[in-house]
């Protein structure tokens, strides 16, 4: 299991630039490539505003490496209650 902290996208709304949401995710690593990590069984955080992201739980999550702030690695029972 990990945890992930990242960024999502910047996006522009009504030509204004967004600050980029802050996320958290934890999951099974199911794959590493140069440019992201693949997570089984994830559950996901939007930090601001706190809320379950997406509301329906996908299969897997695919994070970009570069939107990565942090990283650790985590056991089954230091999962969080999310």
């Amino acid at each position: 299991m990990v945890a992930i902290w990242w960024v999502d996208i910047r996006a522009y709304a009504d030509n204004i630039l967004c600050e980029p949401t802050p996320m958290y995710t934890e999951g099974k690593l199911a794959r590493e490539t140069v440019r992201h990590f693949v997570l089984a069984k994830p559950e996901t955080l939007c930090l601001k505003p706190l809320e379950n992201h997406p509301r329906k739980r996908p299969r897997f999550y695919c994070i970009p490496k570069m939107l990565i702030s942090s990283i650790e690695s985590i056991g089954p029972r230091d999962r969080r209650e999310i």
